[in-house]
């Protein structure tokens, strides 16, 4: 996975996480979501949940397999042009 997909994943996973923080009730939409944006970078969900995992869970499994990332100007001109040719 590139540096610039990493990001993309991340962006995802700090949408969820800000919506927890606000103490708003997360529903099948946001799972969807979540769904959603690691498909767009060829991942299942579903490799990351077991039966009963919480949002919280699914998120820290997400991230610990994709460890840590410094977002550089380079990521940043990837991700612009990553997005014009969608």
């Amino acid at each position: 996975m590139t540096e610039s997909m990493k990001v993309i994943m991340y962006v995802a996973v700090i949408s969820i996480l800000s919506e927890i923080l606000l103490g708003e009730e997360l529903d099948k939409e946001d799972w969807d979501e979540l769904g959603d944006s690691l498909g767009f970078l060829g991942i299942e969900i579903s490799e990351f949940m077991s039966e009963g995992d919480s949002m919280l869970v699914v998120l820290q499994k997400i991230c610990q397999e994709f460890g840590a990332i410094s977002i550089t100007q380079d990521i940043l001109d990837e991700i612009r042009k990553q997005d014009q040719l969608v």
